[in-house]
């Protein structure tokens, strides 16, 4: 079913790609402003993600020639599609809040320490090439972009994962959290239930590629791997959420927009507090 679909959509991907990509990028960024407090931070994130997917892939690219990306991509910048790192940043902002809740059971990380970062960007790189090991394939069969010597992984070769996704997954996501400590970026757990429950829509987003993998199953087996792979990650991360948003319950109080609700907000928290007790 979803392969007649893919088949029909094609011929409109050229013209497609682009726009889409882009509303997935700004989304991502009004995201990231919420979660971070701060339009500075979320665009920071999603520059430095933008330009080392690019460049990474522009290099790759040049001085290889392994590998090149077809007009079903979009419009490109030098051999590079506009849409791709576009999509790259949504895909580890995605991975970066799916990670933090699996190791911290937060959306956002409890501890900066070295000892932390690094552990979430290995398990990071991890959880994100997971959606890559499923999707590539899927890709390269629909012709959005083609190796030049097939490999032995439903035609992908397995340098495109240990030489691709992880030292560029692993780079972006570590900047992520290098960027997140230095502008001491408010914990979550201080902020309003709205912004609380909005932490969960990259946890969905990621779900809804296993969804697509399951539908999909590529080759009649790879909707079975994205079970385990995509499945398992997704399932501990909304777990986690619950355990963490239901935590937070009454702990979170209101914030103070204005002066004159000031004394309604108050008599809330008050109430929360005796409820408590």
């Amino acid at each position: 079913m979803l392969e007649t679909f893919m088949a029909q959509i094609n011929p409109i991907m050229p013209y497609a790609m682009l726009p889409l990509s882009l509303v997935v990028l700004a989304l991502t960024i009004c995201h990231a402003k919420v979660m971070f407090n701060s339009w500075k931070s979320a665009l920071l994130m999603a520059l430095s993600g933008w330009l080392i997917a690019f460049a990474v892939e522009d290099f790759a690219i040049h001085l290889t020639g392994f590998y090149y990306f077809t007009e079903l991509m979009g419009p490109k910048l030098d051999v590079i599609p506009f849409s791709l790192p576009s999509l790259w940043v949504a895909y580890i902002y995605a991975s970066f809040i799916v990670t933090n809740l699996v190791l911290d059971g937060s959306p956002l990380p409890k501890n900066y320490g070295w000892p932390r970062m690094l552990a979430g960007t290995v398990i990071g790189v991890l959880i994100l090439t997971a959606l890559d090991l499923i999707a590539d394939p899927i890709a390269v069969d629909n012709g959005y972009w083609v190796w030049v010597h097939s490999g032995k992984y439903f035609g992908v070769p397995l340098m495109n994962f240990l030489c691709g996704w992880f030292p560029i997954g692993g780079m972006t996501i570590l900047l992520h959290y290098v960027q997140l400590r230095r502008e001491n970026i408010p914990v979550l757990e201080e902020r309003t239930r709205g912004v609380q429950i909005c932490s969960l829509l990259p946890v969905l987003f990621y779900g809804f590629f296993l969804v697509f993998f399951l539908i999909y199953n590529f080759e009649h087996i790879l909707g079975l791997a994205a079970l385990f792979a995509v499945g398992i990650p997704f399932a501990v991360a909304v777990w986690k959420w619950g355990l963490w948003y239901n935590e937070e319950g009454y702990g979170t109080t209101y914030e103070v927009t204005d002066k004159f609700s000031e004394e309604f907000i108050e008599g809330i928290n008050e109430a929360r507090e005796n409820e408590q007790k």
